[in-house]
């Protein structure tokens, strides 16, 4: 998909008077195999890039404001089945770049994620299970110069400089059943707990139970 400012501004001018350039392009591509009957695969990938620059005023700037921002992301899932049991690893990848201008205020800010996640499940006549372990992770950075009051945004007004990095890293690992004595009847228990990789080291346990007294 690609769509030029110039000919959305020349049929609508009224309507975008306040854009003065525009351009926006994004595509994406999804893939399907079956290796085998039992097996699955699936791509998932999506980028984007757009800009655009519009007419800003205030009581103490009147100039342009502009954007450009990129952003890619991926994910991943394989499935293999083995009877009543299914392995699966599902995991993503992003990646951003953005850019904020106007006067002397100057964003400029990027960030990368990626998850991975590995499960097993089991499914039973009357007992259910799944386990796995999860990986996500989150970087982001962001560096410019902002006004040194709201209301002051022209050129020759104070402005300071700032710099900032942020990184979230989580990872935890879950157990989870649940077993049916009878058609009325359910008993679940679930762990989740995180090791201590990259944070405090926690564990959450839960347990429910669910009856079915009659068909209201």
């Amino acid at each position: 998909n690609y769509q030029p400012g110039g000919i959305l501004r020349a049929i609508n001018g009224d309507a975008l008077r306040g854009i003065d350039q525009f351009n926006l392009g994004d595509g994406g591509v999804y893939l399907l195999l079956k290796p085998s009957p039992n097996s699955l695969v699936k791509f998932f990938n999506y980028s984007l890039s757009e800009s655009y620059r519009i007419n800003f005023r205030s009581a103490s700037f009147n100039g342009f404001f502009n954007q450009r921002r990129k952003r890619n992301f991926s994910t991943l899932k394989m499935e293999q089945h083995f009877g009543n049991s299914v392995i699966s690893l599902n995991s993503g990848y992003s990646v951003s770049e953005a850019i904020f201008n106007y006067s002397r205020f100057e964003t400029d800010a990027s960030g990368n994620d990626f998850f991975l996640g590995l499960n097993y499940q089991y499914t039973g006549d009357r007992f259910q299970m799944k386990g796995g372990f999860s990986s996500d992770n989150r970087n982001s950075s962001a560096d410019g110069t902002a006004p040194a009051v709201s209301y002051a945004l022209g050129e020759n007004h104070p402005y300071f400089s700032f710099e900032s990095d942020d990184a979230i890293n989580i990872h935890e690992g879950y157990l989870y059943g649940k077993y049916f004595p009878n058609s009325k009847l359910s008993i679940g228990g679930g762990l989740r707990f995180n090791p201590g990789i990259d944070a405090d080291r926690y564990l959450s346990k839960q347990i429910n139970f669910k009856l079915d007294v009659n068909e209201n």
